[in-house]
């Protein structure tokens, strides 16, 4: 598990082939974006403790539009980012 803030939205996705990322939302709000056979598919964790289970090998990133700071948890091991 890991414990990660961000200010902005992510510049860049990233997939985890080594398993299922579980994303749980600690502060602010987010939306994760999935990219589901070329499409995207957004997931919004809008009120501490909202989640979303990423699943493995599947691109994804982090979107929002709230004043930071952003907080969430994973429980991702290895990750390829784009």
């Amino acid at each position: 598990m890991s414990a990660f803030s961000f200010s902005e939205s992510w510049a860049t996705w990233e997939r985890h082939p080594a398993g299922e990322e579980l994303v749980l939302l600690l502060s602010a709000a987010m939306t994760v974006g999935l990219d589901e056979s070329g499409q995207e598919h957004a997931i919004a964790l809008d009120e501490p403790g909202a989640y979303v289970l990423v699943p493995r090998n599947l691109w994804h990133t982090a979107r929002t539009t709230v004043p930071p700071p952003h907080r969430a948890v994973s429980d991702a091991r290895r990750r390829d980012g784009a």
